[in-house]
């Protein structure tokens, strides 16, 4: 039964972010009158299909991926309602509307949890209502009724924030409101059972619209910052590859998720979605940053590059992806079964 309801969270989570991510390029290219061959969800063999107009909108047997292919995408073409004849301004509307549409969703499903799950009975603001004896905040003067700005220089709206700013540090600098006035004011932290606190307690709100629309928002701007730090972090070193996950992690905590209830499968939903958003738009060959890249240059130079050359270069890309995301998977695979 378990097997069954994780397969089932699988198929809906996957089918949900791949259906909204295609759906995005396929409206942006219909309103430009681009021709669309097809509009695919899934991978594989076709499992069903009807052709309406120029368009074949089919399922296939993997409910992995999907796709919308339109004509001139990866070649030239004459033909006016081709993707590459297109304007490029219609063009880098068209290939960011995918990841636009998984931040979208991520940010509407952290709305639903926020209205209707018990993990946030209340909207934190960032009003201190009490500091506690002998900690970190009260030894560098803060007060209840101060309002905490910034963190190392960084906008605090969300309790995510505080915890990204403050973590892996001994000492921050904390910028206030108090009564009016802008105090900044350096503050250790103090460490207790191996971690690092700041010593306050945040005031909060009775949850309405427009503190939970405000709260999501911020929510999902501190996700995406998280994403774009993790995925650099790999350059710099501050993140190993090894703790990654690739398909194989991603089910494995889906099925964790499900078997503890809805709300935490709605929370990793919106996690992937907002991962595949951002990932999506990276500068990469093959992703559709990558090919953003190629329109903002012909924007900017007036110059195009020739398809063949384009396709080359994203059928490198790809190929690249793949082989990551097979190391990725191995890695996932080892941490499940040593």
């Amino acid at each position: 039964m378990t097997a069954i309801i994780t397969a089932l969270c699988v198929i809906v989570i996957f089918g949900l972010i791949i259906l909204i991510h295609e759906l995005g390029h396929f409206l942006t290219a219909k309103m430009f009158r681009v021709k669309v061959h097809e509009f695919a969800i899934g991978m594989g063999p076709k499992l069903f299909g009807k052709q309406k107009g120029d368009t074949l909108y089919s399922v296939r047997l993997i409910p992995m991926g999907g796709y919308v292919k339109m004509e001139g995408e990866d070649a030239d073409s004459s033909d006016p309602a081709a993707f590459n004849n297109k304007k490029p301004w219609q063009r880098f509307i068209i290939l960011f509307a995918g990841a636009f549409m998984n931040l979208l969703l991520g940010f509407m499903l952290l709305v639903t949890l926020n209205v209707a799950s018990p993990r946030l009975p209340v909207v934190p603001t960032m009003e201190i209502v009490s500091v506690y004896e002998g900690m970190g905040a009260e030894e560098a003067g803060i007060l209840p009724g101060d309002r905490i700005l910034e963190i190392d220089g960084i906008t605090m709206h969300t309790r995510l924030d505080m915890l990204l700013a403050l973590d892996g540090k001994e000492q921050v600098s904390i910028t206030i409101d108090r009564n009016g006035q802008k105090q900044t004011l350096p503050v250790t932290l103090t460490e207790m059972e191996g971690s690092r606190y700041l010593g306050i307690q945040q005031a909060t709100e009775e949850k309405n619209v427009g503190n939970v629309l405000s709260y999501s928002f911020f929510e999902t701007f501190s996700i995406v910052k998280l994403t774009y730090q993790s995925f650099f972090g790999m350059f710099n070193g501050t993140v190993a590859v090894e703790q990654m996950s690739g398909p194989v992690g991603i089910v494995n905590e889906i099925s964790n998720a499900a078997q503890t209830g809805i709300f935490d499968v709605i929370w990793l939903a919106l996690i992937i979605s907002l991962n595949l958003g951002v990932v999506n738009l990276f500068p990469l060959p093959a992703l559709d940053g990558g090919r953003i890249v190629f329109v903002l240059w012909e924007m900017i130079t007036k110059k195009k590059l020739k398809p063949e050359h384009e396709g080359l270069i994203h059928f490198i890309g790809f190929v690249i992806l793949i082989l990551f995301m097979l190391y990725i998977t191995k890695n996932d695979l080892v941490r499940l079964f040593g």
